[in-house]
């Protein structure tokens, strides 16, 4: 979709103001010299996972974040190998949003998993945004 027609839209959903509210940390992103690699928004109601093979010796970035009703989320990136799983790098601070950039040293599989801390108000579900991008 062009941006040139983002002023034309009509909501047709209740996730088109989340996904247009997002539109600035995507040029930020691409500002900054990075290529986005995918984009996923769902529900989140908990938590919710998303696993990637990266290769080793680039350097990557996880951007998550959640609508107005949630007020708090937390973001890892653990590595699995075989049947075990290990957290490789948390974002420390939770917030409304969160950021990892890492350099993956080996190639392997990757598993991106976001956590609601804490709901707005009486919620118990929400929208996210999970954005993958690399050097």
């Amino acid at each position: 979709m062009s941006l040139s027609l983002l002023p034309t839209l009509h909501a047709q959903s209740s996730f088109e103001p989340f996904l247009v509210s997002s539109l600035p940390i995507l040029s930020s992103i691409e500002a900054d010299g990075w290529k986005i690699i995918e984009i996923k928004t769902g529900h989140i109601k908990g938590k919710t996972k998303v696993d990637k093979v990266l290769r080793e010796g680039r350097t990557y970035g996880f951007y998550a974040c959640g609508d107005k009703r949630i007020a708090e989320i937390k973001a890892s990136v653990l590595r699995i190998a075989g049947d075990k799983t290990k957290v490789f790098q948390t974002e420390e601070e939770s917030g409304k949003d969160a950021t990892i950039i890492f350099e993956v040293k080996k190639t392997g599989l990757y598993r991106f998993l976001i956590e609601v801390e804490d709901y707005s108000s009486n919620n118990s579900q929400g929208f996210y945004n999970m954005i993958f991008f690399k050097k």
